[in-house]
């Protein structure tokens, strides 16, 4: 079960959550903000003249490049409240939003990274770097961090240092991770494929590769295969026998038998918890076994499988761990595959099912348990719990990037009116008479929808003429006069925009931890314990970073 801190925090994460001035911000998204003359703003935003004023902000230059904007002045206090830079300005900021964000800031589970040296491979090297042709800075450190996380777990007991083959879940592309330690199995969890090829190649692993798509895998098979070739032409220090062997990076994991190489598999299915252990099965009795009973020490009836995904969307988080429970907790004596441990990397919250969350025991009966009431997830809570404001301000790129995706959601907030009922969309006269000129049924429908403005590049928002113009190409009408820029409704949806993304960490924070508290109640009679760790380095450009473990009890 939780320790009280646990659910003392639970509770109070559910209490500001519903709390009116928190509840009111998640569920007003800007684009359903119509807030022409303040109409539709809740009576408790007192806070709303305070974010149209533009006091002391310069008349020169592009104004959301000001220090001064107030959506700026909030993030400042968000990561900083302390700064002596900004101290005298903060004054300024009212007093019911230093009390929100402080109480944010408090309640979302830290962001701080583990130890530098946790970076280092066990025998003090690092591994090598990532060659992988088309992959982001951003994946490769992912890639090479979860890579590092595997290696360490590899070697941390008897049981696990026999792993050798691993499951891929979901090998699309890599996030942040939630990571499991289960006996005698390992689950990590998602990329395409460049963490199946990595766990292949650095530490010589025999890899199932599952995804959802066709396209999806037979993408990442040639992708394997023009790396391979890549590989070849370029002579890399690798220095591999053929693409599959382990190469030097076996010599940075002493822990490991001395093999020659790793393979990779893919495969692709719907993937539920029945399913991956199906698939699971079939894999092992066919590609496994002799494998299996040369490395885990004679013991044939034994292989030991650690579960990765560094991409488990939405529902597929909740699906791998059921499956790896579900085995944990079989009776059925056959068995000997049960979980070791596991590393599940969760994201895309907006695609969680219903049922998935909460799944803890203790947020599903929070009126008797924590004397608060439940917290009800809408799309709103579950898009914004991908945000991380924390690393808006963390160099000038970032900011950068921050100040255009601040436009993008604002520019389009303003334009939103227009879209909603727009005179030029109406079907002609002619045509609902069925006049000679009259469309098919099916063409007639099509004219009839509103037309979407869809995604636009970020070009398109590099002034608001531009985007009225691209606006009007995609809309078919002049925009010009019926969307005038309003500049203090734009700094007021720039201020309401950040407070939400403010309160994204403390709802993944709530997801996060009732996962930890169900997995705590289902491990309650079988020995393993859980916790949360803090796997990605922010400076990367990491959304997320944390990490559920399970591990044997101490």
């Amino acid at each position: 079960m939780s320790t009280s801190s646990d659910s003392t925090l639970l509770a109070q994460i559910c209490r500001f959550l519903c709390s009116d001035l928190a509840n009111s911000l998640l569920l007003c998204h800007p684009n359903r903000l119509h807030c022409k003359e303040g109409a539709s703003i809740p009576m408790r935003w007192t806070w709303w003249d305070w974010a149209a004023s533009d006091e002391n902000e310069s008349k020169d230059g592009p104004r959301e490049g000001s220090t001064n904007a107030r959506w700026l002045l909030l993030l400042h206090y968000y990561n900083d409240p302390h700064s002596s830079i900004w101290q005298d300005r903060f004054a300024s900021i009212p007093d019911e939003l230093k009390a929100l964000v402080d109480d944010a800031r408090r309640l979302q589970i830290p962001r701080q990274t583990m130890q530098e040296s946790s970076s280092c491979m066990h025998d003090g090297s690092r591994p090598q770097g990532l060659r992988m042709h088309g992959m982001s800075p951003k994946k490769a450190h992912e890639v090479m961090r979860m890579t590092e996380y595997v290696s360490d777990l590899l070697s941390s007991c008897g049981e696990t240092q026999a792993i050798r083959h691993v499951v891929d879940v979901g090998a699309g592309q890599v996030r942040p991770s939630l990571v499991l330690h289960l006996r005698p199995f390992y689950v990590v969890v998602g990329s395409t494929a460049y963490l199946s090829r990595n766990l292949r190649d650095e530490l010589g692993l025999h890899v199932l590769a599952l995804d959802w798509s066709d396209v999806q895998t037979q993408g990442a098979a040639r992708k394997d295969d023009m790396t391979k070739a890549k590989r070849k032409q370029t002579a890399m220090a690798l220095n591999y026998e053929d693409s599959s062997c382990v190469g030097a990076g076996k010599q940075s994991y002493s822990h490991l038998p001395q093999i020659q190489k790793g393979t990779l598999t893919y495969k692709t299915l719907r993937i539920t918890a029945e399913s991956l252990t199906s698939v699971v099965d079939e894999w092992v009795a066919n590609e496994a076994p002799n494998r299996a009973c040369a490395m885990s020490g004679g013991f044939p009836d034994q292989t030991f499988l650690l579960f990765v995904a560094l991409h488990a969307c939405g529902s597929l988080t909740p699906s791998i761990l059921r499956a790896v429970l579900a085995r944990l907790k079989s009776a059925d004596i056959s068995r000997k595959r049960a979980p070791v441990a596991a590393v599940v990397v969760g994201c895309c919250y907006n695609l969680l099912e219903p049922k998935d969350f909460p799944l803890s025991e203790t947020l599903s009966l929070s009126k008797s348990r924590l004397g608060v009431p439940g917290v009800a997830l809408t799309s709103n809570h579950l898009q914004l719990a991908a945000q991380v404001p924390s690393q808006w301000l963390g160099s000038e790129d970032t900011l950068n990037a921050a100040k255009l995706a601040m436009r993008k959601v604002v520019w389009r907030a303003l334009l939103e009116r227009a879209l909603q009922c727009p005179s030029w969309l109406q079907v002609s006269t002619a045509r609902q008479e069925g006049g000679s000129d009259a469309k098919q049924p099916d063409e007639e429908l099509r004219s009839a929808q509103p037309r979407r403005l869809g995604r636009l590049n970020d070009a398109a928002y590099a002034d608001w003429d531009t985007f009225l113009a691209r606006a009007k190409e995609r809309l078919g009408s002049d925009l010009a006069t019926a969307c005038a820029r309003d500049e203090q409704t734009e700094r007021r949806l720039e201020v309401l925009h950040v407070l939400r993304c403010i309160l994204g960490p403390v709802v993944e924070s709530l997801i996060l931890l009732d996962r930890e508290q169900w997995l705590r109640e289902q491990l309650e009679d079988t020995g393993m314990a859980v916790k949360l760790v803090n796997l990605f380095d922010q400076a990367s450009g990491s959304g997320r970073n944390v990490a559920i473990v399970l591990h044997p009890r101490e």
